[in-house]
């Protein structure tokens, strides 16, 4: 890339990136059309699996142990996302005195994500998806964070945080930047901004480039609030790593041709978790799922059954060691992007509707029974017969055990449950399924509308197809 078409910011950026002992390959395109932020990484030449493309010390990450702010933030007892968002919001409020003054001058003021919506946003375009309820929730618990940690620091230290620039707001703002591009650095420095990482675009399942820890550094491999940290080991993709401890690499773990991007992954996550965290979707994400809220469920079941028997059935399932998922204090059950059920709500769905002996049944045997579904299944009289089904070539196959158990809990009762608990859940979007896709066909690109659109389509899609293999299965059974 010639100096003369580098539009300033980037200019001044990449002089900075050198000054703070960052190197990249000279393969490397930052941004398109001068733009710095969220224009990905583009190869100026083939690059190769196993080619490192990049090494940024981490004293040029601003963390919790590298800003100025470091010890009147440790006094204040703030850590993880918390102590690093205000960080960024110190090192943003000292302007050109701030060691990384024009790093925090390539990013957006703040990131396109949920909790910065407005009220009347999130309920007009995000009604009856996964995020509608949390949204609301975690609005409320960020006030709470600002209110109790860092308006609190205005009062007792105004200079080195001036009121004007630690109001809410800009809590919000940074937070974005946090929960959208920070890393999981090492054990010492926690969570991090990463200059230079965090200007590689995400692509689900499709990642062309990782970032690597040293081996002394990596005990864990987690998805550190979405952004991959690799031990250099996983799938085998990996050249030796650094025994330099003081700096983190970027690695190839697949050939870019050149003029193509650069993707990184943020892990495998749905439309609901990606818009959430980062403020996008992608389409058709294989990793979609729908959440069957435990209140709309026990509204259907006490719709068809007495309220002492859903109880009773109910203490025997979670006494055999079941339960849903859990997330801020609700719990729900799960669809898969396949259409199928979590198996333990089937499981729930055939305790409460069998009959009394099976139900006592299950609860003599709950103590060995220990969460474990098949076991569960034979207390209340399934027998793991072998059976032949169908196949699409005139030869049959084995079914497995895992699709017979599943055929047996889904009984007529159980899918007609279920069927129920699916149509009151799609009705949570408020419109026909036809009027959703004709709306993300009128939606402009990086639009608010354009990713809540494709974000309630894929989840009513997922409903739409398990509500058909319900059928199908139903109509077999008659």
């Amino acid at each position: 890339m010639e100096d003369g078409v580098l539009s300033p910011p980037l200019r001044r950026f990449l002089v900075w990136m050198a000054r703070n002992g960052i190197q990249y390959s000279d393969a490397l395109r930052f941004g398109m059309d001068g733009v710095v932020s969220g224009a990905g990484v583009r190869a100026l030449r083939d690059l190769h699996h196993g080619e490192l493309i990049a090494t940024i010390p981490k004293a040029a990450c601003l963390t919790l142990l590298t800003t100025a702010a470091r010890d009147a933030i440790a006094r204040a007892r703030l850590g993880g996302g918390l102590g690093l968002t205000v960080a960024v919001m110190y090192e943003r409020s000292k302007g050109k005195g701030s060691k990384w003054y024009r790093y925090l001058k390539t990013l957006p003021c703040q990131e396109s994500v949920p909790f910065l919506w407005s009220e009347e946003e999130i309920d007009g375009l995000l009604l009856g998806t996964e995020l509608h309820k949390a949204l609301k929730e975690d609005k409320l618990l960020m006030k709470e964070d600002w209110e109790e940690n860092i308006a609190p620091l205005t009062k007792e230290d105004p200079l080195e945080f001036p009121a004007q620039d630690f109001t809410f707001e800009s809590y919000l703002a940074a937070k974005s930047l946090v929960s959208s591009r920070s890393f999981e650095i090492d054990a010492e420095h926690g969570y991090g901004m990463v200059p230079l990482a965090d200007l590689f675009n995400h692509k689900t399942d499709a990642e062309d480039v990782h970032f690597m820890l040293n081996a002394s550094d990596s005990d864990d491999d987690d998805d550190n609030n979405g952004l991959i940290i690799d031990d250099g080991l996983a799938n085998g993709d990996c050249r030796e790593i650094s025994s330099d401890k003081s700096v983190l690499e970027m690695v190839m773990v697949k050939d870019v041709a050149a003029g193509s991007e650069i993707f990184n992954t943020y892990g495998q996550l749905g439309n609901a978790a990606l818009l959430h965290r980062y403020g996008f979707t992608e389409p058709n994400n294989p990793h979609d799922i729908v959440n069957l809220d435990m209140d709309c469920l026990l509204e259907v079941l006490l719709s068809r059954f007495q309220k002492k028997r859903v109880r009773k059935r109910g203490r025997v399932w979670r006494k055999a060691g079941f339960s849903g998922c859990e997330s801020q204090g609700s719990e729900y059950f799960e669809i898969s992007a396949a259409g199928k059920p979590q198996i333990e709500l089937l499981l729930l769905l055939f305790v409460i509707q069998s009959p009394a002996r099976d139900c006592e049944a299950l609860e003599d045997a709950a103590a060995k029974v220990k969460g474990r579904v098949k076991k569960a299944a034979k207390a209340l009289g399934w027998r793991k017969e072998t059976h032949w089904g169908p196949h699409p070539t005139k030869k049959p196959r084995l079914e497995s055990v895992e699709s017979r158990l599943e055929r047996w809990l889904l009984n007529s009762t159980v899918i007609d449950l279920l069927l129920l608990v699916i149509g009151k859940r799609d009705e949570l979007y408020g419109i026909t399924f036809g009027k959703e896709e004709r709306a993300l066909g009128e939606c402009r690109q990086h639009t608010k509308e354009l990713h809540a659109a494709r974000l309630r389509i894929g989840e009513r899609r997922i409903l739409r197809d398990c509500k058909q293999e319900l059928l199908n299965m139903k109509a077999k059974q008659c």
